[in-house]
């Protein structure tokens, strides 16, 4: 039981593909191990999500070609990753140490297979903090064609962006976004500039 009282939801490690010209469901290759609200994300038809070990997370890519789980790179710095998003050729994470949580993100590149930090304490100034309140709920990408492609950062205290294509933090001045920051954040984009956040 959690601290409100519900079961801990069940460990999954089983994947079902949809074929979505004939309409059908079928089983698909299992993940290496069990998961527990892990992150899945498409780039360049391969699928990738994070899988918990002892002492970090650790991500594995699933490719339409080789139809099996392969393990790709270790989180560094991360231990818990609570949120997985790409862009081109890249993986975005962010998420918490073991005792405290972290404040920057990370960025994998798939090409060069090397992680980089986005470097948010540098540029942008460090949320608020409610005792007890992670700084970040979750983040995600919004292209709007030619005004450029960028990474929102959605806490309870504010809001801010990268623009990935200059590799820099920008203040809107952004309100946060209401909550308790105790639900599980999915963050989507809605045409028209506008940005949908479901709590469950």
């Amino acid at each position: 039981m959690d601290l409100s009282g519900h079961p801990f939801p069940e460990p999954l490690a089983c994947v079902e593909v949809c074929d979505l010209r004939m309409g059908t469901w079928r089983e698909g290759p299992r993940l290496p191990k069990p998961i527990v609200r892990s992150n899945a994300v498409t780039c360049n038809n391969t699928v990738y999500t994070n899988i918990s070990s002892p002492q970090s997370d650790v991500i594995y890519s699933l490719s339409t070609e080789k139809y099996k789980w392969e393990r790709l790179t270790v989180v560094p710095r991360i231990r818990f990753v609570t949120s997985m998003t790409s862009w081109g050729e890249k993986l975005f994470v962010i998420g918490q140490r073991a005792h405290d949580f972290e404040v920057d993100p990370m960025c994998f590149d798939l090409g060069s297979e090397e992680w980089t930090t986005l470097l948010y304490r540098l540029h942008v100034p460090q949320p608020l903090r409610v005792e007890e309140t992670p700084c970040f709920d979750d983040f995600t990408i919004v292209s709007n064609g030619g005004e450029g492609s960028y990474l929102y950062i959605l806490t309870q205290h504010m809001t801010h962006r990268y623009n990935l294509a200059e590799e820099k933090w920008e203040d809107l001045g952004f309100p946060g976004c209401p909550g308790s920051g105790s639900y599980r954040v999915v963050t989507l984009h809605v045409p028209v500039s506008k940005m949908a956040r479901f709590q469950h």
